[in-house]
């Protein structure tokens, strides 16, 4: 029986997604702990999904919108949400049972938090066997006292398994719906800066399907994106007092950038984006990237044949060009 104290929504934005959006709703109605509600807001989707959801009557609140993007999406489900806690699935993913079950227990223990999230399994493939876990041999959860720290060692907040309450997502503006890139990364920094507190599950909580038609996980971030992300959260951070917490992560971010952008045409802009944030990177790098932005197509060529050297001899795995 769900609790009152939380109510969970679920809210699925769905463009096109006919193929997948059964398997997700499936996902939510099996869990341990019932959700509330599960809410479906289609972002103009021109394929099968009405008639596919339509199928699951009263279990599925239907939502449709012309295309918008799925920041603008999340947004419509959180306004049309009666839960007071929100849980987020994108339509091609999947809640493990113990998703919501794991996360409100930990609630529970530590009322004092306003949000949580937890670990998720990457596949290539489209199938996934769910194995049965009994809960004694589940991994718990711990509590963090602040975000933008615990974020930079690896227990950052993934969309899939974010469990967040209505009002905080609400404070802090909802999904920015000018991008189309990062959009959630930016929501939860936000939050992190106005809700420090945080708890992770260690079980994966949920599956996150790579290389699914229209994903926007290969997506590469543009010099302009990354730049506006990174200093549109540095000067938040400066207004809200949260500025020294908040530089390691936009350290983190141009360096990754950096990283990524060696193996394609990002290369050429690898010396504007270095300029822009010199005051806050490491001297040792950026003397590297300089020289990178010295000769970037000869950069960008050598780094491609490492890559390809290395996907054919395993020779090493920090070679291969990272997924941004």
């Amino acid at each position: 029986m769900c609790d009152y104290l939380y109510k969970i929504s679920v809210v699925i934005p769905a463009y096109n997604a006919g193929r997948y959006i059964g398997r997700a709703v499936d996902s939510v109605l099996g869990q341990e702990y019932p959700a509330y509600e599960i809410i479906v807001v289609d972002d103009g989707s021109s394929d099968n999904t009405r008639e596919v959801l339509a199928a699951y009557g009263d279990k599925v609140r239907y939502e449709y919108q012309s295309n918008a993007g799925p920041g603008a999406a999340r947004n419509r489900g959180v306004e049309l949400a009666g839960g007071n806690w929100i849980a987020f699935l994108d339509a091609d993913d999947i809640f493990l049972p113990w998703r919501l079950s794991m996360q409100v227990e930990l609630l529970r223990a530590n009322p004092g938090l306003s949000w949580c999230a937890g670990a998720y399994h990457f596949c290539m493939a489209q199938e996934f066997e769910v194995l049965a876990r009994e809960k004694s041999d589940r991994e718990a959860g711990q509590v963090y006292a602040d975000y933008l720290a615990v974020s930079l060692a690896g227990k950052y907040a993934c969309t899939d398994v974010v469990l967040a309450r209505r009002e905080i997502i609400l404070q802090a503006g909802g999904f920015r719906t000018d991008i189309k890139y990062a959009e959630d990364i930016d929501l939860w920094w936000r939050i992190g800066m106005a809700n420090p507190g945080y708890g992770y599950v260690t079980e994966p909580l949920a599956v996150y399907f790579l290389d699914v038609a229209g994903s926007l996980a290969r997506y590469r971030q543009s010099y302009e994106h990354q730049r506006d992300l990174v200093l549109r959260n540095m000067d938040l951070a400066k207004e809200k007092g949260a500025l020294k917490r908040f530089e390691p992560i936009a350290v983190q971010q141009v360096t990754d950038w950096v990283r990524g952008a060696k193996f394609d045409q990002r290369v050429f802009d690898i010396g504007s984006i270095v300029k822009d944030f010199s005051d806050i990177l490491p001297i040792c790098f950026k003397l590297r990237a300089k020289f990178y932005a010295l000769f970037p197509r000869t950069t960008m060529a050598i780094f491609k044949m490492l890559s390809c050297l290395n996907q054919r001899y395993k020779i090493r795995k920090k070679l291969i060009r990272p997924r941004d």
